[in-house]
């Protein structure tokens, strides 16, 4: 099990990404933390990954989804890199009542709903980008998945 500092880091520099992309939208609030599982790897040139999984959930901004209000989201995945580089991916069922139009992917043959962001933080270095995919669940609602990524610019 990973030391108790870095599951917080990885929690706080999840929810920093949100708060980022939502600064004038208080609706990112935390629901419910579980128990975080975290794993790392590298490789003999420093060039790991941390890796964790932060099972909890917030109220999602619709400035990250596209959806017409905010919606409850669970945090499945969490990456960072050793160059700093971040995702977060966040899950969650999306009512009838907000459910899109859904646009059909001749390649795949899924229909879906696909919303991008991107934003830089203030001149502080790193881009940020969002994108958000919203898929029908058969019985009127869907599925919404948001990754989050935050990357240094290159100089």
């Amino acid at each position: 099990m990973a030391p108790t500092s870095l599951l917080v880091r990885a929690m706080v520099i999840g929810l920093a990404m949100l708060h980022v992309s939502c600064e004038k939208d208080t609706t990112v609030t935390p629901r419910q933390s579980h128990s975080p599982v975290v794993t790392s790897s590298s490789d003999n040139q420093d060039n790991g990954a941390y890796v964790a999984k932060n099972y909890f959930q917030v109220g999602m901004c619709a400035c990250l989804t596209g959806l017409a209000a905010p919606l409850d989201m669970t945090q499945s995945n969490y990456v960072e890199t050793s160059s700093g580089n971040r995702t977060s991916v966040w899950t969650g069922p999306v009512p009838a009542s907000l459910m899109p139009p859904l646009t059909l992917d001749a390649a795949t043959g899924i229909s879906s709903f696909t919303y991008i962001s991107f934003w830089n933080g203030d001149g502080d270095g790193i881009y940020y980008d969002s994108k958000c995919v919203v898929t029908a669940d058969g019985a009127g609602g869907g599925t919404a998945t948001l990754t989050l990524h935050a990357k240094k610019l290159k100089k």
